[in-house]
């Protein structure tokens, strides 16, 4: 079983976040007035206070209550959008919040070369796969809808289902808990040093991506393989895991 990170490993994490924010901007002008530059200026402000906060509040301490502080997050990001742009905030924010946060991702698309390419090599090869993200599972489906790969992808495990932030190996514990698989069984594939070394702790078999243009990462000890090209994946997890050995999974019911 695969478990694929998203940002740094599928897609570029600064292009995306410069996409969307120019979405959302477009939306929210198209919508109340105003510039687009403007909302999208605010969008980002209010990202990066709430961003501040969530490292506050979860890094290196993945407890439980990821969900709660997520609702949360989403209302008072709406706050300071509007509040920076003399507006009240929209009636029934969760609902407008969700809707914006959809149209804005399935127009941005900042895949990696070679990303989808991987992918469908390795869903014709009989393998499943599943997204293993610090991103939750709402902004997970819209992302990979606009990247094109949505199909490909089982379950996009973001920390609101698992209800524990991806700050630890407790974050892959609760994964494999979920899944109802062995961590020998799965292998983690994702770019952050931190993260892998998490996933490695677990006991999966992990492999470190280094796709980025920008963000440089060193060379993760423990690890199975470096990527520098994503289609170099297929070939790899069969010599990792031969399809033979891949485990089936109980139809869990959360994470579509």
């Amino acid at each position: 079983m695969i478990f694929l990170d998203f940002d740094g490993t599928l897609s570029d994490m600064p292009t995306l976040w410069e996409q969307y924010t120019q979405k959302v901007g477009e939306l929210l002008a198209a919508q109340f007035g105003g510039d687009a530059l403007e909302w999208a200026s605010a969008t980002l402000n209010a990202h990066q206070t709430v961003n501040r906060e969530y490292v506050a509040r979860f890094s290196s301490q993945p407890t439980p209550g990821y969900k709660q502080w997520l609702q949360q997050a989403r209302l008072q990001s709406t706050e300071l959008i509007f509040t920076a742009r003399n507006l009240p905030v929209p009636t029934d924010t969760l609902a407008f919040v969700m809707e914006t946060q959809y149209n804005a991702l399935i127009q941005c698309n900042a895949l990696y070369e070679g990303a989808a390419e991987c992918l469908e090599s390795l869903i014709q090869a009989g393998r499943t796969l599943h997204i293993a993200s610090a991103n939750d599972s709402e902004f997970l489906t819209a992302a990979l809808i606009g990247g094109g790969i949505d199909s490909f992808i089982t379950h996009r495990f973001g920390p609101d289902l698992l209800d524990c932030a991806k700050e630890g190996v407790e974050f892959y514990e609760c994964l494999f808990a979920e899944t109802g698989i062995e961590a020998s069984q799965a292998i983690v594939v994702d770019d952050h040093p931190e993260t892998l070394q998490w996933a490695i702790k677990s006991g999966a078999n992990v492999i470190q991506v280094r796709l980025s243009p920008t963000i440089q990462y060193p060379d993760v000890e423990g690890v199975i393989a470096i990527l520098t090209d994503l289609r170099d994946l297929p070939p790899l997890i069969e010599q990792i895991l031969p399809k033979a050995a891949q485990p089936s999974w109980k139809d869990s019911q959360s994470g579509r």
